[in-house]
């Protein structure tokens, strides 16, 4: 298979692409290396990202439902002395750090308090809730996107500045904030908005990630290769790597390697000096995150996900998982290092069950939309859900295991839009049950299906008549017998 090498040193013309200044073939870096030391510029100097996790001065901090909490990271990087920094009124999103202030989002906005005084109250900044999305911070500003609408924030408060529209993905940088819009162009927008310039028409729908003067570019889609945009130069290139990568992970990249997460789930370390492959994670309970979930920090991938936090080594890919409510605890479930457990045997069971999909299982396996007599059916290898063909709803795959159904008005503005949650269950497993409002979507001879529904308020105002009905329509879902020729969903 063909291989582009990128080096952050040299570059041979190699290709044209009409949308774009300059393309490249990417030469070696160590070859580079024998002729000229090139000082790289950090175009995320002084950027901090917020997260669901992040990682502060040896400290990690999350939050569980309204709860902020914290450990500290032993000489090992692992999390330890775990702690309660105090409760919100609202659920807590992500967060971040700048100066003495944290800065977080939640169920009321985005709102601020002092790192070290955990009891003091809460000013909010913005009212804008931004749950499943994180924000970024740089030279006393906050940006965001809501909906599609690229906004600016004083950290102090103020009115805010919509800076651009259309816009999917972005990371803010020193020399301005580089996005991807809906069309899949990569362009650049000052950091008052001011200015524009479309820099390449990629057609992604992936995500960006910067590491120092380079921009490194999924697509979105079933492919074995990335863009790689070199900031300084204004030129593009591509990288190839031996596997397809999931479409549903992005990429996480340090000066010496980038990690992907193939189309079958294994985590591989790409060497950027000689383009080598290596997998260091075939473990299907462990992904590589989203950029709002989780944090690098000293080689090792920390984040949240549903509620478990997780960490990587990155050069061995030993993983580890706690549970982020029972972390207070002390209670770790699922560790690949038994010296760091403090769970009886029946808490390993328990994790055991709550996170054994088998190696062979993806609920989203050949998933696809058809049209079926007026209604629009969502199908995998696993299941069948009927939805109405005109109900603005849409799919995203959580994991192996679940899927989630949005009123899609609700989650473009930045109000949540969930309507159901479908995950599949071994039958051992019964954790579902302390859900508030679940129900058995159905029974197959390998899993339980099982439904859960939201119980805050997912919609804005002019979106509560079409979430409501949606809402109503997934109520359906219940396998139990006088319910059963009303239920949509089937399981195979």
């Amino acid at each position: 298979m063909r291989k582009w090498i990128c080096s952050l040193m040299c570059a041979v013309l190699f290709m044209s692409i009409t949308a774009c200044g300059s393309t490249g073939d990417i030469g070696s870096a160590a070859d580079a290396a024998e002729t000229q030391t090139v000082e790289t510029k950090d175009y995320k100097a002084g950027v901090i990202d917020a997260s669901e996790l992040i990682v502060h001065d040896g400290v990690v901090f999350w939050g569980s439902d309204r709860q902020l909490c914290s450990a500290q990271l032993d000489e090992n990087q692992e999390l330890d002395q775990f702690q309660s920094k105090g409760s919100l009124s609202t659920k807590v999103y992500s967060l971040a750090i700048d100066g003495d202030q944290m800065y977080i989002a939640t169920g009321e906005g985005v709102v601020s308090r002092p790192l070290e005084d955990s009891a003091h109250e809460t000013s909010i900044i913005d009212e804008h809730k931004l749950s499943g999305r994180a924000f970024q911070i740089y030279d006393g500003n906050i940006y965001f996107t809501y909906g599609t609408y690229l906004i600016r924030v004083p950290t102090a408060g103020g009115e805010e500045k919509k800076l651009e529209t259309d816009i999917e993905a972005f990371q803010v940088t020193t020399e301005g904030i580089f996005c991807l819009n809906s069309d899949g162009d990569f362009l650049r927008v000052s950091l008052d908005g001011t200015e524009r310039k479309t820099l390449c028409e990629l057609d992604s729908e992936g995500e960006i990630f910067i590491q120092n003067d380079t921009a490194y570019i999924t697509t979105g889609d079933d492919d074995d290769s990335i863009f790689v945009y070199e900031l300084e130069k204004d030129s593009l290139g591509e990288i190839s790597f031996d596997h397809t990568l999931s479409p549903y992970h992005p990429v996480w990249v340090t000066d010496e390697y980038i990690y992907y997460e193939s189309e079958d789930y294994v985590i591989y370390q790409y060497a950027l000096d000689s383009g080598t492959e290596t997998p260091i994670q075939d473990d299907p309970r462990y992904n590589l995150p989203d950029y709002y979930s989780g944090q690098m920090e000293n080689d090792v991938l920390y984040y949240v996900y549903s509620t478990n936090l997780y960490w990587i080594y990155l050069d061995s890919g030993e993983a580890m998982q706690i549970d982020r409510g029972e972390a207070l605890s002390d209670r770790t479930l699922d560790s690949e290092d038994s010296s760091v457990s403090n769970a009886s045997a029946d808490d390993l069971e328990e994790a055991e069950a709550a996170t054994s999909t088998g190696d062979e299982y993806n609920i989203a396996e050949d998933i696809g939309v058809y049209n079926s007599e007026g209604q629009a059916r969502l199908e995998s290898k696993y299941f069948t859900l009927y939805l109405p063909a005109d109900g603005d709803w849409m799919y995203q795959t959580v994991d192996n295991t679940s899927i989630n159904i949005y009123y899609e008005p609700s989650y473009e503005s930045g109000n949540g839009g969930l309507l159901v949650s479908i995950s599949a269950y071994d039958w051992s497993n019964n954790r579902y049950e302390s859900f508030p409002h679940y129900t058995i979507a159905g029974l197959s001879e390998e899993k339980k299906y099982v439904a859960a529904f939201p119980t805050d308020v997912q919609y804005g105002a002019d979106e509560e008549e079409g979430y409501r009905k949606m809402f109503e329509y997934v109520q359906r879902i219940d396998n139990k017998e006088e319910m059963a020729d009303n239920n949509p969903f089937s399981c195979k």
